[in-house]
Parts: structure tokens; C-alpha cells; sequence
């Protein structure tokens, strides 16, 4: 028997959105940055960012 659950879920692929070329990673202090101006990556205007728990995409039961 089917947990209930499980029953309304789907699986999908969670597709991360990778900087382009004008961005490197810095390992010292974490995060990416502009080649072209030093600014961070979540400041640019053009990136999508990334989801986050609350947009739970197993079952849905913490979408808020």
C-alpha cells in the first residue's frame, strides 16, 4: 500500500541556473561576482536565482 503522501507526488528534476561566463566563483569568500564590475551575482538584474523550501515541489504541502 501506497503511502498517502505519495500518492499526489511527481518527481522532477531541479534544474540550477549556472552564472555565464562573465561572472567567477570566489573560494575564498563564497560566492560569485561581475568580471566586469565586482558586483555579486544575486544583485545582477539578469539571474534568475534559485528556489527555496517553501517552494517544496515533492507534494506541495509547503507551498506558501
Amino acid at each position: 500500500m501506497e503511502h498517502i503522501l505519495l500518492r499526489g507526488s511527481s518527481n522532477r528534476k531541479i534544474i540550477f541556473p549556472v552564472p555565464s561566463i562573465s561572472f567567477y566563483y570566489d573560494e575564498i569568500n563564497g560566492y560569485w561576482l561581475s568580471r566586469e564590475n565586482g558586483n555579486l551575482l544575486v544583485f545582477d538584474a539578469t539571474f534568475p536565482g534559485i528556489g527555496s523550501k517553501k517552494r517544496d515541489l515533492e507534494t506541495g504541502e509547503d507551498q506558501k
